[in-house]
């Protein structure tokens, strides 16, 4: 989606960058500063459960998913709420 200045948020872009040995799972989060980004996971593609909660003071956010190892596949998806 496009900020077309009506309250819409702009690009929204989720990359996963890393794995590392001991399981944890870097991602990069890039979007509009000011608003509210929910990230969610989930192994299935059905059944989705929120992995971090963020409103971005700067345009990219690097974090890690401790959790990565947890399971055999690991899917991501990243939204802000209206």
């Amino acid at each position: 989606a496009r900020n077309d200045g009506g309250g819409t948020p702009g690009l929204i872009r989720l990359a996963i960058l890393r794995a590392s040995g001991d399981g944890r799972i870097g991602l990069n989060l890039q979007a509009e500063p000011g608003r509210r980004y929910v990230i969610e996971v989930s192994g299935d593609l059905r059944t989705w459960r929120v992995l971090r909660e963020t409103t971005l003071v700067n345009p990219e956010l690097w974090f890690t998913d401790d959790e990565g190892f947890q399971t055999r596949q690991r899917f991501y998806r990243a939204s802000s709420p209206p």
